[in-house]
């Protein structure tokens, strides 16, 4: 039997590249995978100014889809606030990186703002922001450590046009310092390339964000991709 695949939630830097897998900041692996996650999307209609029981609708404007997850964390068996180890982590994304000290412009807003992030589970993947955060402890140690919890995240999708999904010339040039070019074999996965060029399959996600590439399956026979240099 493979390996279980986690589920694993990215916070993408500014200039969309993806944190470490140390940094617990930038890469959150959660204990158990969801057993169930859902996909929303609402498609904006009016009827038109029409006297009639089924009048020709007319659409007003597009919505974002939504990503509904329950996440769960256990720490029971190493003894530790699972808040402290997990869940004030899960709690940042839905916070403002920075606190203004005066009216904040409209840069402020955009770099205080919560950050995008990437949730993978296997070759899942859905790039967003958090819209809703729950927290539910639900077991404790005698001194009342939390050491289990439930967290109910919603993520709403996001397209970053200057920093990850419309890349100008000014980002590639300085990914391509450290990056080198590979072309695709007939047979090559984002996963397979990941094992031999880098060591790890598991950074095939450094390689779909590096390339733009927002679903795994896409077909990249005859692409030349970007790889980290190391």
């Amino acid at each position: 039997m493979g390996k279980l695949e986690r589920a694993t939630i990215y916070v993408l830097k500014q200039d969309g590249a993806t944190g470490t897998k140390t940094d617990a900041e930038s890469t959150i692996e959660v204990c158990f995978n969801p057993k169930e996650y859902a996909l929303d999307k609402a498609v904006a209609w009016d009827s038109e100014k029409a006297f009639a029981d089924a009048p020709q609708p007319e659409f007003t404007k597009p919505s974002a889809m939504s990503l509904s997850v329950t996440l769960q964390f256990d720490t029971y068996e190493e003894r530790v606030s699972v808040r402290e180890k997990y869940v004030k982590y899960i709690e940042a994304l839905s916070m403002m990186r920075k606190q203004p000290t005066k009216a904040p412009s409209k840069n402020d807003k955009k770099n205080y703002s919560p950050p995008v992030i990437l949730f993978v589970w296997g070759r899942f993947t859905f790039k967003g922001v958090v819209e809703s955060l729950s927290q539910k402890y639900t077991m404790f140690l005698a001194d009342g450590t939390p050491v289990r919890a439930e967290c109910g995240l919603k993520i709403r999708n996001v397209i970053d046009l200057e920093n990850g999904d419309d890349k100008n010339n000014k980002t590639q040039s300085q990914a391509a310092a450290a990056t080198k070019s590979y072309p695709v074999q007939a047979k090559d996965r984002l996963d397979s390339i990941a094992a031999e060029q880098l060591g790890d399959a598991s950074r095939w996600i450094e390689i779909a964000v590096l390339n733009d590439i927002d679903d795994p399956l896409t077909d990249i026979k005859g692409r030349t991709l970007q790889i980290p240099s190391s």
